[in-house]
């Protein structure tokens, strides 16, 4: 599944291997689109790169009609294709379809609820956020204000809502489990909330220190060659805050590796 924002209803637009659309503007199963388109969408960022736009004239629309919950349908295609529905015809001749992460950043609004956690059939969830940390900024004037409004403050408010409902399903329901990886999280930091402490002097010397992990999460979104030190810096980190979280949390089931132990080319 992968996630981009129609402008024109203002709604998580998915896509997945059979439909496409959302629930405003009606779903579609000619999915004969690349992957590459959708994931052109999905980190289209409004203004800077212009949206994928989708010709409504070239595909048979559709509303689902029946009642099924679906908690209980999302993840089965199967069953999905035998639910009811009816043709209808988009308000709009065209879709404009910009990033996901104006909606739904981590992408997780087909996977978890918020008031019953985990959707069917996810043994476990893993939730990669590599949005960094939030930053202060000095007033300035005009657009510039404006789109630190709506594409800042507003964007990681919404983020901060859904991360904290994970991790509130995490703490209080044993039975959805999963993992939440934070860029910028060290390994003493994570170890330290998950209380083992005998495991700092052990692990954390061998991994990113303080300084190195700040700078990966500040890492910008940039649209150029990413020189070799922030490559090794970003994909080390990566790596890094996967294994220890993995670890603290599942010891039983996640054996710590280590970077200096993988087998690198």
């Amino acid at each position: 599944m992968i996630t981009a924002t129609c402008y024109e209803t203002g709604k998580n637009w998915r896509f997945e291997r059979f439909r496409m659309g959302d629930y405003l503007f009606g779903y579609t199963y000619d999915t004969d689109l690349p992957v590459s388109d959708a994931m052109a969408a999905s980190a289209g960022f409004p203004g800077g790169i212009g949206p994928l736009v989708i010709e409504t004239s070239k595909h048979a629309w559709f509303k689902y009609t029946d009642q099924a919950e679906a908690q209980t349908l999302m993840m089965d295609p199967d069953k999905q294709l035998k639910r009811v529905t009816e043709p209808v015809q988009p308000a709009f001749s065209q879709a404009h379809l910009w990033d996901g992460g104006v909606y739904d950043n981590q992408g997780l609004e087909g996977l978890h609820k918020f008031v019953s956690g985990w959707r069917k059939d996810i043994d476990f969830l893993v939730v990669s956020d590599a949005s960094g940390p939030p930053k202060t900024e000095k007033y300035a004037r005009g657009v510039k204000a404006l789109l630190r409004m709506a594409t800042g403050i507003m964007k990681e408010q919404i983020r901060a809502l859904r991360a904290r409902a994970v991790i509130e399903r995490l703490v209080n329901h044993p039975e959805d489990k999963g993992i939440y990886l934070q860029t910028g999280n060290t390994c003493q930091y994570v170890l330290s909330n998950a209380g083992m402490h005998d495991d700092i002097p052990v692990l954390c010397p061998g991994c990113l220190d303080d300084q190195e992990a700040r700078l990966a999460a500040e890492m910008p979104t940039v649209i150029r060659r990413l020189t070799d030190s922030e490559y090794e810096r970003l994909f080390r980190h990566g790596f890094e805050v996967a294994d220890y979280t993995l670890y603290a949390y599942y010891p039983d089931d996640f054996a710590y590796i280590g970077y200096q132990n993988l087998p690198l080319a």
